[in-house]
């Protein structure tokens, strides 16, 4: 288990000119001696939920039946970019190619994608057992980081949706991940507006390559 080490309490002990929690000259002196309950640290929270959940600790470190579920997804694959409401020409689509791996002892799925006009994607699939939901980072050369969630692959169909920040836009994204048929799949992105619609932003589409 990863310890965190207590920089804020260094810092407050730094600007406080060396007396962490000094009182000021004219200050009142806390007199209540009453002890404060001492707060339970994320260590003792985390294992306290692994020993009352022995099932979710042991599947700790291991791939889950989950993320079993996208495993057709490793492999090599040709995309097509299509933006909504326009044409290939003004700026409405790209082509390029995903890598799609397993990384950290095969729990998540990597997803690098490079395109012709420069653009690089850099995702990662992952399932959390304790929650029970899937995640999916995905970060840009363009500075976009982006975190969503989904419930279930169902029916070769996974929603993962979120709150995400793009060049500066906020947004309730929602990215869907639909399985075609043995080779291709598709991604389409989605924006939520004030009243709850969902509108098209660009669906990317992926024909993986013959072995």
């Amino acid at each position: 288990m990863t310890r965190f080490r207590c920089w804020m309490l260094v810092m407050a002990f730094a600007a406080g000119g060396g007396h962490a929690g000094a009182v000021g000259a004219g200050s009142a002196t806390p007199t209540d001696s009453t002890p404060t309950p001492r707060r339970r640290s994320l260590e003792q929270r985390i294992e306290e939920r692994l020993a009352s959940d022995p099932a979710l600790a042991e599947r700790l470190g291991k791939p889950t039946h989950e993320i079993e579920h996208l495993a057709w997804m490793v492999g090599t694959w040709e995309v097509s970019a299509v933006v909504a409401g326009r044409a290939a020409g003004e700026g409405g689509g790209d082509t390029g190619v995903s890598t799609v791996t397993r990384v950290l002892d095969g729990t998540w799925l990597q997803v690098e994608d490079r395109y012709a006009d420069g653009n690089q994607d850099l995702g990662f699939i992952g399932y959390d057992g304790a929650t029970k939901q899937y995640r999916a980072i995905a970060i840009d050369s363009y500075g976009t980081a982006a975190l969503t969630s989904g419930s279930a692959f169902v029916d070769g169909r996974l929603a993962l949706t979120g709150r995400v920040r793009i060049l500066g836009e906020d947004v309730t994204l929602r990215q869907t991940i639909v399985r075609t048929d043995a080779r291709e799949y598709r991604v389409t992105n989605e924006e939520q507006d004030e009243e709850g619609a969902w509108h098209a932003i660009d669906e990317y589409r992926y024909r993986k390559r013959s072995d």
